[in-house]
């Protein structure tokens, strides 16, 4: 599983809960003791104090599960979307595409 998350207050918390949820899951042997958490994606970043704060309270409860490379906002993405395009299609030279093809590496490399 690779959790997608904003740094804010909401969403942290819902990062929270969804690794409290695998847990419970891996823990009780009738739903999926195999389930594994490959990462925490940061998306949607914004380089701004609350940023900065929510994401130094990821890394310190989560260092181990998070993902380096953190997905930049980019009004190109929302430009994709509309075009029902992937980043990678519509403008693979910006630079959440770039973000995107980086993470992918990071987590291939992590199921290695």
């Amino acid at each position: 599983i690779i959790i997608p998350t904003n740094l804010d207050m909401l969403s942290v918390d819902g990062t929270e809960s969804m690794i409290d949820l695998i847990n419970i899951v891996k823990n009780e042997p009738r739903l999926n003791p195999n389930i594994k958490l490959l990462g925490i994606l940061v998306t949607r970043y914004k380089r701004t104090l609350s940023t900065m704060f929510h994401g130094n309270a990821i890394k310190e409860r989560y260092p181990e599960h998070l993902i380096s490379t953190y997905i930049r906002e980019s009004t190109r993405v929302q430009q994709a979307s509309n075009q029902r395009k992937t980043i990678l299609e519509f403008d693979p030279s910006c630079n959440s595409a770039k973000d995107y093809e980086n993470a992918f590496k990071e987590i291939m490399s992590k199921l290695k």
